[in-house]
């Protein structure tokens, strides 16, 4: 998978975030239309950033409120709904990046650094699933050669601090060094974010004849990820 996913970054530069999140696609389904008898196809990881009403939203409810959500819709315009596969998601769990820190490691850092005032959003709801699950949904989806446009995340959705409070308390971290705070008082963010991002996924579960699983069960299958 290759995006671009820093929300500021494709903000402050918008064409390396076309190039990068929605000229892959579109070149795909120009080597495609080339070679008619290629059997190929796309499976699309894309992002609930397209979601900002009160959710939970169903896959036609979109609206993009930042250059990374717009992108990412592209992306999605270029590609053929009859072939290929598009999950919109928002993945958590631990990174399989050195360089790159996932919310949950954040977490963990900001826990043994001894800072006393670690910002977390009140007001940003999310249906996250875990990194684990998304790539066993993902394998079963291809295996029965599942195709189309779905929400893929839990069953109901969360604070993004209310998630990482649940998840700090799991561990047994001392939750004391987060403050919850409303997006609009984030300093540290420039870019608009949408503040509910809650999915209705039932499509896709459906589909794979699957159990939507509680957000509190991503929580629980994420911490258990850091006890290994």
């Amino acid at each position: 998978m290759v995006a671009l996913t820093s929300v500021e970054e494709c903000e402050l530069d918008p064409q390396r975030a076309i190039k990068i999140n929605s000229h892959l696609a579109a070149n795909f389904s120009s080597f495609r239309s080339n070679f008619p008898n290629a059997s190929v196809r796309w499976v699309e990881i894309s992002t609930d950033h397209l979601y900002t009403n009160p959710g939970p939203s169903n896959e036609s409810d979109v609206s993009a409120v930042n250059i990374y959500a717009a992108t990412k819709w592209l992306s999605e315009l270029y590609l053929d709904k009859k072939v290929d596969l598009i999950l919109r998601t928002n993945f958590v769990g631990r990174s399989k990046v050195s360089h790159r820190e996932s919310l949950t490691d954040w977490i963990v850092k900001n826990s043994k650094l001894g800072d006393t005032h670690v910002e977390v959003l009140n007001d940003v709801y999310f249906s996250p699933v875990s990194i684990a699950r998304l790539a066993r949904y993902i394998s079963s989806a291809i295996e029965v050669g599942l195709f189309g446009l779905y929400n893929v995340g839990c069953k109901g959705s969360m604070s993004k601090a209310d998630f990482d409070f649940a998840f700090a308390e799991r561990l047994g971290l001392d939750t004391g060094f987060m403050h919850p705070i409303r997006l609009e008082d984030a300093k540290f963010l420039q870019a608009p974010r949408p503040t509910d991002m809650g999915m209705n996924s039932s499509r896709f579960y459906q589909a794979l004849d699957l159990d939507a699983p509680d957000i509190l069960e991503i929580v629980q299958e994420v911490a258990d990820e850091y006890r290994l």
